[in-house]
């Protein structure tokens, strides 16, 4: 077991820090269902004295988590105070459109993660920076297609050169912005022009569709049905 250090390891909190992170684990034991039912009567109960009210708080938290409820912002349910959070909902939509597609694209597209294990160097001649689409779908016998998300109504120039230059880096002559549609009139695939060979699509997302799901089935029926044109090395010669 490590013990936690950091700067100032005299430190007499960092020493009560560490006793008490050795020693945590010997008091308590295996979850069980019955302490679940108990923390829950004790909830109800309201059976703490005054001077442990402070527990509630803690215990609603860990309850709702243990039996793998949820929070909804759309419905009223159980008063349960947390603390504020943001959302970064463009990291939100990014995850969301490669989760679909990771889950829904037909063998043998792969989905990777264009800022982990799909990602590359930026530049032929040096191993720094790296270049980090959102999405990268992969097929063994063409060249890759790039997906960049963006959360916002309509993508922008600064939005085109950046997937452009991935075309560029990736070797592929098709890259897809997709984006939030602003209702069901502009959802679905469109050719938003071509620069030098390379073609770059638009992808409206319904995020607001009554069937989600279908949505869902859309979107990855129309990236992994753009065939992407021969690599850049093939065209050259």
């Amino acid at each position: 077991m490590v013990a936690l250090r950091r700067a100032m390891p005299e430190s007499p909190v960092l020493k009560r820090a560490n006793r008490f992170f050795v020693e945590f684990p010997r008091t308590v034991t295996n979850f069980r269902n019955s302490d679940l039912v108990a923390c829950a009567e004790l909830l109800r109960s309201r059976s703490l004295p005054a001077s442990r009210d402070y527990y509630y708080r803690p215990l609603e938290i860990a309850t709702l988590i243990l039996s793998r409820a949820s929070v909804s912002l759309e419905h009223t349910g159980g008063n349960v105070e947390l603390e504020t959070f943001v959302l970064d909902f463009e990291d939100v939509f990014e995850r969301y459109l490669r989760r679909t597609l990771q889950l829904r694209a037909p063998d043998p597209f792969v989905v990777k993660d264009g800022n982990g294990d799909g990602a590359r160097p930026l530049y032929d001649d040096r191993p720094e920076p790296p270049a980090h689409p959102d999405i990268v779908v992969k097929h063994a016998q063409w060249p890759p297609l790039i997906v960049d998300a963006k959360y916002k109504n309509k993508p922008d120039r600064a939005d085109v050169n950046q997937v452009v230059t991935y075309a560029a880096c990736y070797r592929t002559n098709t890259v897809i912005l997709a984006y939030p549609a602003k209702g069901p009139t502009q959802t679905g695939m469109k050719l938003r022009g071509t620069i030098n060979g390379v073609r770059v699509f638009g992808y409206g997302f319904d995020l607001a569709a009554e069937n989600l799901l279908d949505e869902e089935e859309k979107f990855a029926n129309a990236i992994t049905g753009v065939v992407p044109a021969p690599a850049v090395e093939e065209m050259a010669a």
